[in-house]
């Protein structure tokens, strides 16, 4: 995985939310769709 890229457990972990938060809130944390994945940029993640 590239460098500033999070998958949903590690913006998980970072936050203190659930996974399933995380997806449920995906849009307001701001995310790429990678095929199938979804993965955070992680200046996003620090701003949420």
């Amino acid at each position: 995985m590239p460098d500033g890229l999070l998958g949903p457990e590690q913006v998980a972990q970072r936050l203190g939310m659930s996974v399933g938060w995380v997806y449920g809130n995906k849009h307001r944390i701001g995310y790429l769709q990678l095929g199938t994945s979804l993965r955070f940029e992680q200046s996003a993640v620090e701003r949420a």
